[in-house]
């Protein structure tokens, strides 16, 4: 490692870790020999994982929260920094999604009570998590790396889901406003825009011809899959990514340069 090289990723805490792409996130980091703290909502899929990583010689710890609760969201980020001796890498993936059984419709039609609750989740679960790891970073004084996971619908809204997609909006402008008040103290913040991503959990939002549907929306004219956006987050943590803050990175297999609007 060259004088002034940041370190991989040691110690690695993922919200929303329990299953799809933060499951293959807390799984890719482990892979790197990381220690891993992780959250998520159900006891039963963290503690297996925990167990399953815990049995390969991982340093695992997990806990049940939700991370629109502040409180909760600041006692898990002090346990897994317990755990793990420090913090080195967050990653902010947990939200809601249409999988997660958030409702669908458009604006009008919209409650108060969804658009609050699935801001809760996808935006200040993210400022919770963000603003607890950053004050134990900056007072390490290692640096570190924020990861923030996004979504194309960040880009491009769909009628049905304006509190989704305007939570995601905000995540990236979020996002860019952590660079600029954290890069001093060499934390870098990034996010991940992920197009169709085929996530492997029971709760499949989509029917088989809404599936084909989407994957004809990509250039690839497929799903990506979980491993995919793994792989580009452990880019974004690792000192490859050095000299990369403030930005997004889509990974949509060519979503958005072939859907250029989506009316449903």
């Amino acid at each position: 490692m060259s004088d002034g090289e940041p370190p991989r990723a040691r110690r690695v805490l993922v919200t929303g870790g329990g299953k799809g792409i933060g499951r293959a996130i807390v799984e890719r980091f482990a892979s790197e020999e990381a220690a891993v703290a992780f959250c998520g909502r159900g006891s039963r899929p963290l503690d297996q994982l925990a167990s399953m990583l815990s049995s390969r010689g991982t340093n695992a710890y997990a806990e049940s929260i939700d991370v629109s609760d502040e409180a909760a969201v600041e006692r898990f980020v002090a346990n897994a920094a317990k755990a793990m001796g420090g913090i080195d890498t967050v990653v902010n993936n947990a939200s809601l999604t249409a999988s997660s059984g958030i409702s669908l419709a458009p604006l009008l039609e919209t409650t108060t009570e969804e658009w609050r609750r699935t801001l809760g989740v996808n935006l200040d679960g993210v400022f919770f998590t963000s603003r607890a790891a950053g004050r134990i970073m900056k007072a390490a004084g290692r640096g570190g790396t924020i990861i923030n996971i996004s979504s194309v619908h960040a880009h491009v809204p769909h009628l049905s889901t304006p509190h989704y997609d305007a939570a995601k909006s905000a995540v990236e402008a979020l996002t860019r406003h952590l660079a600029l008040s954290l890069g001093a103290d060499g934390i870098r913040v990034n996010a991940i825009a992920p197009g169709p991503i085929d996530v492997n959990t029971e709760d499949d939002a989509f029917s088989p011809e809404q599936r084909a549907a989407l994957a004809r929306w990509t250039v690839l004219n497929r799903f990506g899959n979980a491993d995919e956006i793994a792989t580009v987050a452990s880019f974004l943590a690792s000192p490859a990514a050095s000299y990369i803050t403030g930005q997004t990175i889509i990974v949509d297999g060519g979503f958005l340069l072939k859907h250029g609007g989506m009316g449903s």
